[in-house]
Parts: structure tokens; C-alpha cells; sequence
């Protein structure tokens, strides 16, 4: 049951207002009931079945095959700005009133820009997965400024301890991206089950231990 709540607190299903110790019976009950009667009860329960499916395959050990390119997309927290980012093309943001701001180099599939409309972070091209021989220097997330780049995080800097990854069949699982806090903080649901926020201006990382499981180790 444990590794259920993990795989949620890595997405991001159960947050500050959630108790995991108390809910995760509950949860695990109401997911069981919705496959039983085919119906979905709630948004909730629909989004943790799609989510943990998706996931299931990095905890059973199974990897999945990387998506064929396609155009990807991103809008700021506020919706003034969005990122069009198309295969064998560039990355472009646009205000607004649809004035190019600046373009970044290659296609990315995964990234968030900010509300001023200066910073976009892309992840890198393994997503969530790096390989088993990955090195400490693996560059995980890139910040650009105005389309030049700015800075990098590698993963020595993200995931401290190899003993956070979670291995697949043949990768390791290191976290997901999952958005911007306060304009400069990375949100970063690490495969420990840990959720941290990276400043991206000064590097410092903060740990959010307020609503983390007392116990995260599977069954």
C-alpha cells in the first residue's frame, strides 16, 4: 500500500491538506470500487488511476517507450505568456498579443516558462528516466533568459543520494517537474517521495517535509 502512496505524493495527488497515513486505505479502497463498477466517482480518483498507471511501470520494473516527437506546448502560471516548441523546429515564446519574444535552440518536450516571460526551464531529453550508467553531471534541467542560456542543474545537485532513485528495468526513475512557485522556484516531486523547491537563481533547495508519508518504503 506504501508504494501507492508514494507514487501519489510524486504526482502530486496528495498535498498539505491531506494526511497520507489516514487517506491511503480510503484512496486505495475508492480506486478498487471504480474498477469494479467501471464508473468513475470523482475527478480525483480519475486522475490517480490514469497517473499511477502511467507510473506502475517504473515501480514493476518495466520501462516505457519514448513518445514520438510532437509539438509541445506551455503557458505561464497567468496565461500572459506561451511556449510553442515544434520537432526538427525551435522553441518560441509569445506574448499575448502573439509578438515572438525570443526562441531557444531544438525541440524540448518538457518544459514551464515564467509569468514575466523572460525564463523558460526545459527538462532533459530522458525525461524522468536517465540510465543506469548515468553520471552525476547528467544535466537534468536547463534555465534560458531571454533564449541564451542561463543555468544548469545536474543531478548530484537534485537527487543528493543514489539511494532516492527508484530503479526500473533498465533506468532509474529520478523525479518530475511539476511547476513554479514564488517566480523563481523550481517544484521538483523527487522519485523519493520527497517534494523540493529549487531556486533557480541562487541554487538553494528547500525540502517540504510538512506533509510527507511517515513511511515511504514499499511493500
Amino acid at each position: 500500500m506504501n508504494w501507492v502512496i508514494r507514487l501519489l505524493v510524486v504526482l502530486g495527488l496528495l498535498g498539505p491538506h491531506r494526511n497520507p497515513s489516514r487517506d491511503s486505505e480510503k484512496t486505495a479502497n475508492k480506486l478498487r470500487l471504480s474498477l469494479k463498477t467501471n464508473s468513475l466517482k470523482s475527478n480525483l480518483v480519475s486522475a490517480a488511476i490514469l497517473l499511477v498507471a502511467a507510473l506502475i511501470p517504473h515501480i514493476s520494473g518495466a520501462d516505457v517507450p519514448a513518445r514520438s516527437p510532437a509539438t509541445s506546448r506551455a503557458i505561464s502560471d497567468d496565461g500572459r505568456i506561451r511556449v510553442i516548441s515544434t520537432p526538427r523546429g525551435n522553441t518560441a515564446a509569445y506574448s499575448i498579443d502573439g509578438r515572438r519574444l525570443w526562441t531557444v535552440p531544438g525541440w524540448h518536450q518538457t518544459f514551464l516558462v515564467s509569468n514575466n516571460g523572460t525564463d523558460l526551464i526545459t527538462v532533459y531529453s530522458g525525461q524522468n528516466l536517465i540510465p543506469k550508467n548515468y553520471s552525476n553531471d547528467l544535466i537534468l534541467l536547463t534555465v534560458w533568459r531571454k533564449g541564451k542560456k542561463y543555468r544548469e542543474f545536474r543531478l548530484r545537485e537534485i537527487v543528493t543520494d543514489p539511494s532516492m532513485l527508484a530503479e526500473t528495468s533498465s533506468h532509474y526513475f529520478w523525479g518530475a517537474l511539476v511547476g513554479l512557485r514564488d517566480g523563481k522556484k523550481l517544484v521538483i516531486n523527487r522519485s523519493d517521495g520527497r517534494q523540493i523547491f529549487l531556486n533557480y537563481e541562487n541554487g538553494i533547495i528547500e525540502v517540504n517535509d510538512t506533509w510527507l508519508p511517515s513511511n515511504t518504503d514499499g511493500d
